[in-house]
């Protein structure tokens, strides 16, 4: 634990039942499927409760991702192979070159 800052290390995580409601909140980054009482954090750096979580509210994101340069992708294969090699999650389920190079120029603005 960095003791200036708080924050550890992500040394794993793991998926359990529960019988907690889970919750789905949708995010311009993605979706996060969390149980209510998951805490998260706003860009602020407030602490909130996923179920207290309003569309107003502004969650806290990271780019750990380097970017694609897609000027330099010409193929779903390339995309493909690209997205895989970076860790791209949105265009698993996108079928149309276009449609997979527009999610990935959209995670780059981040």
């Amino acid at each position: 634990m960095d003791v200036e800052t708080g924050w550890t290390s992500i040394l794993g995580i793991t998926k359990k039942e529960t019988c907690k409601k889970i919750l789905e909140i949708n995010t311009y980054c993605g979706v996060l499927k969390c149980t209510e009482d998951h805490k998260c954090m706003l860009e602020n750096g407030t602490e909130i409760l996923a179920k207290d979580i309003s569309a107003e509210d502004r969650l806290l994101r990271t780019r750990r991702i380097p970017k694609i340069d897609t000027t330099k992708i010409t193929t779903q294969k390339d995309i493909r192979e690209k997205c895989k090699s970076q860790q791209c999650y949105k265009y698993g389920s996108l079928t149309k070159f276009e449609d997979m190079v527009e999610i990935v120029e959209k995670e780059n603005l981040f």
